[in-house]
């Protein structure tokens, strides 16, 4: 992570916003533009957009893949962070973690690391829920044409449904204002 972050900003300085996605998340690029162009003026700076968990629980019960010990996290709740598998952040939010994270020591699930780091910050989360499909809506979804990214592809098939399902028009600006359906 704080490779990504140390590369963006040496790199890509001169952007106004990143987006991290996992490897198994199908994003809809003219969506995700529209929804970066719909960002009002007084938004664009600290950025910190997603799936947002408002009042998140660590995960107690071993195996799970993100269980947490008490040792590692005493607390009951993490800070509200924004799920990693798809994260808009504004140039000026990368810089301000990137300036951080040396000083905040690490937390191995890196969504809530970020986390903890925009809450020690004062960087509240844009919530984006409706625009991230959390569990493979899949292009004959519904609302997989509003969707900026879709979880859960895992083939080269998958990802090329999903392209051609883009190209159904959707604008994810009004679906953040409940404006369409």
């Amino acid at each position: 992570m704080e490779m990504a972050f140390g590369w963006i900003s040496e790199y890509c300085s001169n952007a106004k916003y990143s987006l991290f996605a996992d490897d198994d998340m199908y994003v809809n690029i003219p969506n995700a533009l529209k929804y970066l162009y719909s960002v009002e003026e007084e938004q664009i700076e600290n950025l910190y957009g997603g799936y947002l968990f408002e009042r998140p629980v660590p995960v107690r019960f071993y195996p799970f893949k993100h269980y947490v010990s008490k040792q590692e996290y005493p607390f009951h709740c993490y800070p509200p962070f924004v799920a990693g598998c798809t994260i808009f952040f504004s140039n000026d939010v990368i810089q301000k973690i990137k300036k951080v994270m040396p000083f905040i020591p690490r937390f191995r699930v890196d969504d809530k690391y970020i986390g903890m780091i925009t809450q020690k910050l004062g960087i509240n989360a844009t919530k984006l829920n409706d625009l991230i499909g959390m569990r493979h809506i899949g292009p004959n979804g519904r609302w997989f044409p509003c969707l900026i990214s879709d979880h859960g592809y895992t083939t080269l098939e998958m990802f090329q449904s999903a392209f051609e399902a883009s190209y159904s028009y959707c604008d994810p600006a009004k679906v953040l204002k409940n404006d369409i359906f």
